[in-house]
């Protein structure tokens, strides 16, 4: 005797490439309600039909490639502003007047931001030779195995 028929051929497989799709921004518990299936089940058919699978796992290669190079985009922008930050920079503020309700006028006062000490301070320690600390770290860790090297020879004699 054969069970109840499955949802795989009426709930899921039409949806396939909707499925790939709604994997970028939804977690697979929330594709099955969407879908009108018990996460349980929803496993099984993934583990049971390799479309299933490669439907969900496609997409999130793609996904990570994608938010890798997001990534790179925003670390670039934030080192432009730290950039922007340590020179200093003019800025427009903007002021709106009013009066009894309505807009009388509109101020424009152009600002300058004086250079930040402290993104001054990351971008030489972190970008410049002379200004990083890295030269002392190695150093010390050059006579670290030193001083390790001359306790294993006298250890071996």
């Amino acid at each position: 005797m054969a069970g109840r028929p499955g949802k795989y051929k009426t709930h899921i497989e039409p949806y396939l490439e909707q499925i790939s799709l709604m994997s970028v921004d939804h977690t697979e518990q929330e594709i099955a309600r969407k879908l009108g299936i018990a996460y349980s089940i929803f496993r099984k058919y993934k583990r049971q039909y390799s479309a299933l699978s490669d439907a969900l796992s496609h997409r999130k290669i793609a996904t990570v490639k994608d938010r890798e190079e997001e990534l790179k985009a925003i670390c670039n922008e934030c080192i432009d502003s730290l950039v922007k930050s340590a020179r200093g920079y003019t800025y427009e503020e903007r002021k709106t007047i009013k009066e009894g309700g309505k807009v009388k006028r509109e101020e424009i006062t152009t600002k300058y931001a004086k250079p930040d000490p402290d993104a001054i301070k990351l971008l030489l320690s972190n970008y410049s030779t002379e200004w990083s600390n890295d030269r002392e770290r190695n150093e010390m860790r050059r006579e670290e195995l030193e001083l390790k090297k001359k306790v294993a020879e006298k250890d071996l004699w």
